[in-house]
């Protein structure tokens, strides 16, 4: 049952790191690609960092999803395609983070719940500054 509930997550996060490679790079791609490895460690920093890097999925697909949406729109192109598509992977990250939540999953992930936030923080702004660094370079 666990694994069900991890799944949305993985599947986000593989999701996010191919358009990360192929967009960004692989230091973009690296974070999440290595996030369904890191939810095996079962620590409960981890599963914080998963679901804010499941919620940046959601803001990131919804953002792609209306930049894409109104640049057919100027062009006068069909555009409902693309809005299903990227509306549906958002809806997966959106399902990534309702799915990592709740009782069960949170006794799995059993570690230190006074430094899960610290850590989980660290993570999360570590791999951000990491993708700003990156992106300032114009690597």
């Amino acid at each position: 049952m666990t694994l069900l509930r991890l799944l949305p997550a993985i599947l986000a996060a593989l999701l996010m790191g191919a358009h990360g490679l192929r967009f960004h790079g692989p230091v973009a791609a690296a974070g999440f690609v290595l996030l369904p490895s890191l939810l095996l460690w079962r620590r409960r920093w981890v599963l914080l960092a998963a679901r804010g890097m499941a919620a940046a999925g959601v803001a990131a697909w919804f953002g792609i999803a209306v930049d894409l949406a109104s640049g057919r729109l100027a062009r006068g192109e069909p555009w409902a395609r693309l809005a299903v598509i990227l509306g549906g992977v958002a809806a997966l990250n959106l399902l990534a983070v309702l799915c990592l939540r709740g009782p069960r999953l949170e006794r799995w992930f059993r570690s230190t719940p006074e430094t899960a936030v610290p850590s989980a923080a660290a993570f999360l702004s570590s791999y951000a500054l990491l993708l700003v660094i990156r992106a300032k370079a114009g690597a």
